[in-house]
């Protein structure tokens, strides 16, 4: 069974952005520092297609009868390739394609073209092993599978064979996302109390050893809408965060904020951040991706005005960027596309989905002016 993701007045096969074309100028964004931002005719500018996302792979059984080969009992008792939360993704240097699954406690491996290669099942609980609320996963150099623990606030290690090696305790207190660069973990902090670092990294034995990620009080106050922004790592190597002001990131190697302060409303209309009052309010970036060829996208969401006293639904979409924080156009999503993740060994990116079942897609975008 193909996925294809419908989106309204588009093609159910692609996702459509719409780009458009604007000569920007510069305000102070929140914190203090030059974000670019769109002039007032932007509204008005014409808006032409330049981008479309194609799904390349599947990755994920609908049940266990779609398994293409006999599964050994170990298989069978972690549902196989079922999922039922697909979280983070992570590609090594063969193109092998490793999936977290938060619900059932486990990481399927699939081949590159989506056979399954093998799943290492950590199971509920405290032991060695075990996970009670998994919520990240990233690959060592040496080929270890480091899985990172909400509720037990740990990194478990298992080695390239799936064969659990130890567990490191990362001492945080409201510890939220999760990210391995430069030979570190690093955590994002909730519940902020006012200006000051949001990023820290630990050391492979669970040392505390940097933090970074500052935030201005007005940074601090949007965060309360939902999470404190999203980690990702850029091709480079360097640290990515993805800032609680909608459509703003920075690189930590640098730490100068990137990005734009507005962004298209309900009518698609290019406003600025303190005009969307009255019409969406921030609440979530869930990703932030390095898709190469310098661009950075964002899955970002927002939620529509409250009417009879009921909260607005949510909107989601995906912001695309140059690396220097030039903004190219967003394009609308569905819900049911829960996380985005690089793949930075091959350079491809992979969307985590629920809907028509859980599963992770390997995704492009494909550049329409230049035909790829």
């Amino acid at each position: 069974m193909k996925w294809r993701l419908v989106v309204p007045a588009v093609t159910a096969a692609t996702l459509v952005i719409a780009w458009v074309s604007y000569k920007p100028e510069f305000t102070e964004d929140v914190s203090g520092e030059q974000v670019a931002s769109a002039d007032a005719e932007s509204a008005q500018r014409e808006r032409r297609v330049r981008f479309a996302l194609d799904t390349l792979q599947e990755y994920g059984w609908e049940e266990l009868s779609d398994a293409p080969r006999s599964l050994s009992s170990r298989e069978k008792n972690a549902y196989g390739a079922v999922f039922s939360q697909p979280r983070s993704v992570q590609v090594d240097t063969r193109g092998r394609v490793y999936v977290l699954d938060a619900e059932y406690k486990k990481v399927v491996v699939f081949n590159r073209d989506g056979g399954l290669n093998k799943v290492i099942l950590g199971g509920e609980g405290r032991g060695p092993g075990e996970f009670i609320r998994p919520s990240g996963l990233a690959l060592g150099s040496d080929g270890s599978v480091f899985v990172y623990d909400h509720d037990n606030s740990s990194v478990t290690r298992f080695d390239s064979s799936g064969t659990y090696r130890n567990r490191v305790r990362l001492q945080l207190a409201t510890p939220a996302n999760f990210e391995y660069a430069g030979g570190m973990f690093w955590l994002t902090r909730m519940r902020v109390r006012g200006p000051g670092p949001t990023v820290f990294g630990f050391r492979p034995d669970g040392k505390l050893a940097d933090s970074t990620g500052v935030l201005s009080e007005q940074e601090t106050n949007l965060a309360q809408f939902g999470e404190l922004g999203a980690l990702g790592r850029s091709r480079s190597g360097s640290l990515l965060f993805a800032m609680p002001t909608p459509s703003v990131w920075m690189d930590l190697s640098d730490n100068r904020r990137r990005g734009v302060n507005w962004r298209p409303d309900a009518r698609g209309e290019m406003v600025r951040l303190g005009q969307l009052q009255g019409r969406s309010t921030p609440v979530s970036t869930r990703s932030i991706v390095d898709l190469g060829e310098n661009r950075i996208a964002l899955l970002v969401g927002e939620r529509e005005p409250a009417r009879k006293g009921e909260a607005g639904p949510r909107r989601w979409f995906i912001d695309v960027f140059q690396t220097n924080g030039n903004y190219l156009g967003s394009v609308a999503v569905p819900e049911s596309i829960i996380e985005l993740s690089p793949g930075i060994a091959t350079g491809e990116t992979y969307a985590s989905v629920t809907d028509p079942y859980p599963m992770v897609l390997r995704v492009r975008l494909k550049d329409l002016a230049r035909g790829r």
